[in-house]
């Protein structure tokens, strides 16, 4: 508890009335105190009998002079080159520098939004805000809710990434995290960015003909453990996990840092049973790298999640920082990591 005196506050009390409050309470009417007093000599600075609030309509105006036609024009043509040249930028630097030097976003606020799954929509004022889905499947109650999202506090409009997450566009950045607290009304959450593990995707596995293994059974455990329950584990760069049903390679499994592939094998008592590959090392994109299989044939979801949890703790521990995976195993040896990984 803090003792205050009302009589520093109060211009009406007269007498010196002391009080215990908390220290909650007394910083914040010592906020208030100060805020009073910037005020005041803002109007003795400017003589300014008006309010000097940053509102809409004539307050502040009193601060800035306006500018002629001439100096008008070329404010005008001097930011359409400029977003001319940020255009020709790579998209991730184009953004971040939009966002820091035209937003005026600090550094730490970029990453920070970045990491809630919003990205800055290149050239605009607008983020883009990613709802995780698991593997692509959401309720038709969080469907309705997302559409709500998107009318509220985007532009309408609704798409899906690759990483099969829902992405609500046009949202201000004063709407993030109002936009936030009203998914998490439905349990839904942002993110899906970062270097952690990314959002699983899944083939639509036994309900494909082909299919060989559950893939939305297998990838909602990935989902689970690794997605949600790695989700503070920082690792050199972002890790990828896709499950594919069969050999015909629809989700592209091999082209992710982590793939299974479902196959048909036997156990051991000479059965024939659904059967787990596991490739490693994958990617796409920019620079392409198909993932290398191991050598050893998985007969259960165990020991499937087992081996992805071997993996991502490997790559952790001997990935370099900014490091994808696949540069991480042809630095090291694929022998040699796969020695490690199924000993």
């Amino acid at each position: 508890m803090v003792r205050i005196n009302l009589r520093d506050f109060y211009p009406f009390t007269q007498e010196d009335t002391y009080i215990e409050v908390s220290a909650e309470v007394a910083n914040m009417m010592n906020a208030f105190e100060r805020a009073e007093a910037s005020y005041e000599r803002k109007i003795r600075r400017y003589k300014a009998y008006y309010s000097l609030d940053h509102k809409s309509g004539i307050e502040r105006s009193i601060l800035f002079t306006s500018h002629s036609p001439e100096e008008l024009y070329e404010r005008k043509l001097t930011r359409e080159e400029l977003h001319t040249a940020i255009a020709q930028l790579p998209d991730k630097q184009a953004k971040r520098i939009y966002a820091h030097y035209l937003l005026g976003m600090s550094k730490e606020e970029i990453a920070r939004v970045k990491g809630l799954g919003f990205l800055n929509n290149k050239g605009t004022d607008y983020f883009n805000g990613r709802v995780i889905t698991r593997n692509g499947k959401i309720t038709s109650k969080e469907m309705v809710h997302i559409a709500n999202a998107a009318e509220k506090f985007g532009n309408g409009e609704v798409v899906f990434t690759t990483r099969l997450t829902v992405e609500i566009r046009g949202v201000h950045f004063d709407n993030i995290e109002p936009m936030r607290e009203f998914l998490a009304q439905e349990g839904l959450i942002t993110g899906g960015t970062g270097a952690k593990v990314r959002p699983v995707v899944s083939c639509k596995g036994t309900t494909c003909q082909f299919g060989q293994i559950d893939t939305f059974d297998l990838s909602e455990k990935i989902h689970e453990r690794f997605f949600v329950g790695y989700h503070d584990v920082k690792l050199p760069h972002k890790c990828k996990i896709a499950v594919g049903g069969c050999i015909h390679n629809c989700v592209k499994p091999d082209l992710n840092d982590i793939g299974i592939i479902g196959i048909r094998t036997k156990n051991e008592d000479g059965k024939a049973c659904p059967g787990y590959k596991i490739c490693i090392g994958g990617r796409w994109g920019k620079k392409t790298a198909k993932g290398q299989p191991l050598s050893k044939i998985f007969t259960s979801e165990e020991e499937v999640l087992d081996t992805i949890e071997k993996i991502i703790l490997f790559y952790k521990e001997n990935g370099l920082e900014k490091e994808r995976f696949a540069d991480t195993i042809a630095r090291i040896g694929f022998e040699e990591v796969e020695k490690q990984l199924l000993s």
